[in-house]
């Protein structure tokens, strides 16, 4: 899955910028609805937010997505919604920026099932072609469902297409990655073992 070149087309950030730039991440994490000062500041946490912070950089496995896996409740969902806004908002296509990637497409994993049980082609297109695809929640859908009497597996489709086209993925489950091999095979854990970098969040619910 290695690529020659950085997928997210990340170039190198003055030092001076660096800590508005942690900043920003800590201000789009306290826009999720649970997140504040001394949950940011909690010492498991804090460590996840400096690995997430230097993959964004480009300076820890840039060519790699990741995977936060952990219980209910520890913030997954926003630190990788605040991942992704940030990596737009740094690395984005603009007028100034015209190379940059597109925006970025969040889904959660339930909702990707429905899209292939309508066969929305559209809709399936973007999930394979995205420049960063975030997939929230995996483990938890159908494995396979019916589409218009042909069996599909949504999430090994859009992890096989997506390995081969050397595309990022990020994601979210509370599954381990031996459950993860239980539910969808040793083939799609081997891809996404090449495809991210494992993160797991060991604290206890945030949710008030």
């Amino acid at each position: 899955m290695q690529a020659k070149t950085d997928p997210l087309k990340r170039y190198p950030i003055l030092p001076e910028y660096i800590d508005l730039l942690k900043q920003k991440f800590k201000d789009l994490l306290k826009e999720q609805f649970f997140f504040d000062d001394d949950l940011i500041q909690d010492k498991e946490t804090n460590k996840v937010l400096k690995v997430i912070f230097s993959w964004i950089l480009g300076e820890y496995e840039p060519n790699k997505g990741f995977i936060l896996t952990g219980s209910y409740g520890t913030g997954k969902s926003s630190i990788m919604k605040a991942a992704m806004a940030l990596i737009f908002e740094m690395y984005g296509k603009s007028d100034v920026y015209p190379t940059g990637i597109n925006e970025p497409k969040y889904i959660t994993s339930k909702k990707m099932a429905r899209i292939f049980i309508d066969a929305e082609g559209t809709k399936i297109n973007e999930l394979i072609y995205a420049g960063l695809l975030g997939i929230d929640d995996f483990g938890y859908e159908s494995k396979e469902v019916r589409s218009f009497g042909t069996t599909v597996f949504p999430f090994e489709e859009i992890i096989m297409e997506r390995y081969d086209k050397k595309k990022i993925v990020l994601a979210t489950t509370n599954l381990k990655p031996e459950q993860i091999e239980k539910v969808y095979g040793g083939h799609v854990l081997d891809r996404l073992n090449q495809m991210c970098f494992w993160i797991e969040i060991n604290t206890q619910s945030k949710r008030k």
